[in-house]
């Protein structure tokens, strides 16, 4: 579903206008929060099953039953250049209290992660000195504070996906 929702998103996004509510800079943020989903998804995918049926485009369901898988080897450079586009168009930050869209540091730390799964160990080097190059990431000092609710947001963390005891988000 994710890749799906990716695929809709970045293939309706040449719609969206500069002037119609909405600003270039927030057109490439969208483009490239979807870059990012379908990166991290398709990432999971192979490190999990290797080959996999690969899309760019949103297909219907025969048409998706009818293509085969394609090798790891030609799928690996374009979930690198879907993370790419990933940095380019998001932003460092949005802001001190908010971590939970991803971000430019996000995109580069999730790349490194993947490289290395991959074995790709220069281009991990390179994503990962590049998000420290960012300067916006630090450990937290202290380690017991991570697991409590009320440091949720710290300057240790890259990306967060919500939880929440209140809205029972567990």
């Amino acid at each position: 579903k994710l890749i799906a929702r990716a695929n809709t998103m970045l293939n309706n996004i040449g719609k969206a206008q500069p002037g119609m509510g909405l600003t270039q800079e927030t057109i490439n943020r969208y483009a490239g929060e979807a870059y990012f989903c379908r990166a991290c998804k398709y990432a999971e995918l192979i490190f999990f099953y290797g080959d996999v049926p690969y899309q760019e485009e949103t297909i219907t369901i025969s048409e998706a039953l009818q293509r085969g898988r394609r090798p790891k080897a030609e799928v690996i450079p374009l979930v690198y250049a879907d993370f790419d586009k990933a940095i380019a168009g998001l932003p460092e930050s949005y802001g001190k209290d908010e971590n939970i869209h991803p971000t430019k540091g996000a995109a580069l730390a999730m790349k490194a992660r993947f490289a290395l799964y991959m074995g790709d160990y220069e281009i991990a080097a390179q994503a990962a000195k590049a998000c420290m190059d960012l300067k916006l990431y630090s450990l937290e000092p202290d380690y017991a504070k991570l697991f409590k609710q009320s440091t949720k947001l710290n300057d240790e963390k890259v990306f967060v996906i919500p939880r929440s005891i209140e809205n029972e988000v567990m």
